[in-house]
């Protein structure tokens, strides 16, 4: 195999430029150098069209010939994964409905490209082509390492080797033992307890190059994940150091009733399956999350859909020897007890081939989701994206995404109270440590699951009784519960979240009152919290805002008279009218001024923080989730008072008793739809 890529974001910066500058030019012009133009060098797009074509054995000549073929087939996979929106542009913008060599000049595939797309302003049509390049760029990286990996057979330096540009052929794979008919030597097998040898697996993770993990749920994987990282971080002395490539397959969720492992001591075989769903959701979303926090994208999580012929671990290492670890998964025995064999693989590489086979048969997590924009209380849907590629700081975005809200309430000791989500590190990206009822994305496959296994495109238009949406309700619930039966949802309204700098979020809010006896697993964090509680939190959080406002001493006083007003605002609706009146006045008071009022904020900040106890710390919540605290006292409190929680109406009463506060709380509403002045503000407001 040739040299791995080091998908770093510059990396996927330099491929992003070459796909635009390649479409500025024309692909089929790329070459033309006069005294006007010159020669396009696009060196980085140039490097993966000549590996994909070595891995893939094609015989096609030439850098545009195979920039062109990368393209091609890059965009036909890029549809079947489902990103049909980003795949149909960028063939527009490439290649429009040629087939071979592309006729139409540059500038008329743009503007055909933006007459299919049906996007009516430019700004926004050339926002949308930024960040679809530089998705499909690093798109375009994984589906070359890919057809890398999967190659067998070493690639004819031939095909892609090129003089021109000084570009090497790459060393082709060696198989010394095959090439030279040798006799394989017999397997020397060590073996060991997984609980008595962790460190064991800890240091092969850290030495490997490349990784591929097949198990069940991978509940325990985060911590050796993490462990091993940081060691081979140490070890490179490269603070961004990551696994060439790092795959983990997951069982999918149909086979966790086929498994007998620790957690069929019970008699309830029923309670076993649910503890075996909780692992695999606390295993799938912590390992997604940490790998997400390392900020590469060369790692990859599968689902099978079969049960897999083995568990275990193949390792890469950097001389290209590979090391396998298969367990032997005994029933009754907790994970740590089992036993491991390791030893080197087979001169023919028959456990690569078959922990190949696995990943090939089994089904990408990057799941589809559905953009596009409200309409009234429905969601038209404009396209998909990978989740992968959604949500990130600074991408401009325009599009909406559509996610469910679930508003969970449960009866005890004969009061009703809500309960909240505590976001930390292990169940969430954004927002850690603030309390959030249970949400998420309406994903693809949500619609899918009414229609049987096969794929089912989400329909144009969606609301809030759509069999998609309350599918992404009932998974959400599912995914904390591990129960079967999905959960009986109240539809009550939706809601919109503005973000200054990435995707805008359509919410279909929904209500679920669970029986008094119910709880839900400690893991997943879900705790009842009073309304007086709840109320305290979002003062805290309003404060904090306005101390956050009072640090950007840099921006222009209109500016801060916008997002001033909105804080203001909000700490009215908690009784500091005063203290919000002060923030208005600071937007063209001296730095003295500024510091003054930063410190009393400060002080109430530390006064009013509530806390809340994890094993062996106390932690400090910070405030709610975005959305819920926007609409606390439009949406929230009523919908509190509907359910019957205990002060809800009294307080939902005095605010509308109260003129300013009454007032307050619409214009609020007003400021947070207005969607140009949201993209002007600095910080989350």
């Amino acid at each position: 195999m040739s040299e791995p890529y080091d998908e770093t974001a510059a990396v996927v910066d330099q491929i992003a430029s070459d796909l635009a500058e390649c479409r500025q030019r024309g692909v089929e012009w790329l070459d033309r150098n006069t005294q006007k133009q010159a020669r396009v060098s696009a060196i980085g797009l140039q490097r993966l069209a000549q590996h994909y074509v070595g891995a893939k054995q094609l015989a096609v000549p030439g850098r545009i010939a195979q920039i062109k073929t990368l393209l091609r087939h890059a965009l036909d996979e890029l549809t079947r994964q489902g990103d049909d929106a980003d795949a149909r542009l960028i063939r527009d913008l490439f290649f429009g409905e040629s087939t071979q060599t592309v006729t139409k000049s540059a500038g008329v595939l743009l503007d055909l490209a933006r007459k299919n797309s049906g996007e009516p302003s430019e700004a926004r049509f050339r926002e949308w082509r930024t960040t679809a390049f530089r998705a499909f760029a690093g798109f375009l990286i994984q589906f070359v390492d890919r057809a890398q990996r999967e190659s067998i057979v070493s690639p004819d330096p031939a095909t892609f080797s090129d003089p021109e540009n000084g570009t090497p052929p790459p060393e082709p794979v060696a198989h010394a033992a095959a090439a030279a008919g040798a006799e394989p030597d017999l397997l020397q097998v060590t073996t060991g307890y997984v609980g008595e040898r962790g460190d064991r697996f800890i240091e092969l993770l850290a030495n490997a190059v490349n990784v591929t993990i097949v198990g069940f749920t991978h509940d325990q994987l985060t911590t050796a994940l993490s462990e091993s990282l940081a060691l081979k971080r140490t070890r490179l002395g490269r603070p961004d150091a990551f696994w060439n490539s790092l795959r983990i397959v997951f069982l999918g969720d149909s086979l966790l009733d086929y498994v007998n492992d620790e957690r069929e001591e019970s008699p309830d075989r029923g309670e076993a399956v649910r503890e075996r769903r909780r692992a695999m959701t606390w295993g799938r979303r912590s390992v997604r999350l940490f790998l997400r926090r390392t900020l590469s994208t060369r790692w990859f999580l599968f689902e099978s859909p079969f049960l897999p012929p083995f568990a275990g671990t193949l390792f890469e290492l950097p001389n290209r020897k590979h090391i396998v670890q298969l367990i032997i998964r005994r029933p009754f025995r907790a994970t740590a007890d089992n036993l491991y064999l390791e030893f080197e693989d087979l001169a023919d590489e028959y456990l690569a081939s078959a922990f190949e086979d696995v990943v090939r048969n089994s089904i990408a997590d990057n799941k589809a989701v559905p953009i596009g924009i409200p309409s009234g209380q429905k969601f038209q849907c404009k396209g998909r994206r990978f989740r992968q590629n959604i949500l990130r700081d600074g991408s401009a975005a325009r599009m909406w995404l559509p996610m469910v809200l679930i508003v969970t309430t449960r009866q005890k000791g004969g009061q009703i109270e809500p309960m909240l989500q505590m976001r930390t590190e292990d169940n969430a990206v954004r927002e850690i440590n603030k309390l959030s009822h249970l949400s998420g994305h309406v994903f693809q496959e949500d619609h899918s699951r009414s229609y049987g296994a096969s794929p089912v495109s989400v329909p144009l238009s969606f609301d809030i009784t759509a069999d998609c949406t309350i599918g992404a309700a009932q998974r959400r619930v599912q995914m904390e519960t591990g129960d079967d039966a999905p959960p009986a949802l109240r539809p009550v309204t939706t809601g919109s979240y503005q973000h200054p700098d990435k995707e805008h979020l359509f919410f279909f809010v929904y209500s679920l009152h669970l029986p008094d006896d119910f709880d839900f697993p400690s893991r997943s964090e879900m705790h009842q919290f009073p309304l007086p509680e709840l109320l305290a939190i979002r003062a805290n959080h309003a404060l904090r805002v306005a101390e956050q406002l009072c640090q950007r001493t840099e921006l222009p006083s209109r500016l801060w008279a916008a997002a001033a007003e909105i804080v203001s605002l909000n700490l009215a609706l908690h009784d500091y009218a005063e203290l919000g009146q002060k923030i208005l006045d600071l937007a063209d008071q001296p730095r003295a001024a500024l510091n003054s009022t930063t410190d009393e904020i400060r002080r109430l900040i530390e006064r009013t923080t509530a806390t809340y106890a994890s094993p062996g710390k106390e932690i400090q919540i910070m405030g709610l989730s975005g959305w819920q605290y926007r609409e606390f006292f439009t949406v929230l409190m009523p919908l509190y008072a509907d359910i019957g929680v205990p002060r809800a109406a009294d307080q939902l009463n005095l605010l509308l008793n109260d003129e300013c506060k009454c007032a307050a709380r619409d214009r609020l509403a007003e400021l947070y739809q207005d969607e140009d002045l949201m993209r002007l503000m600095p910080i989350e407001l």
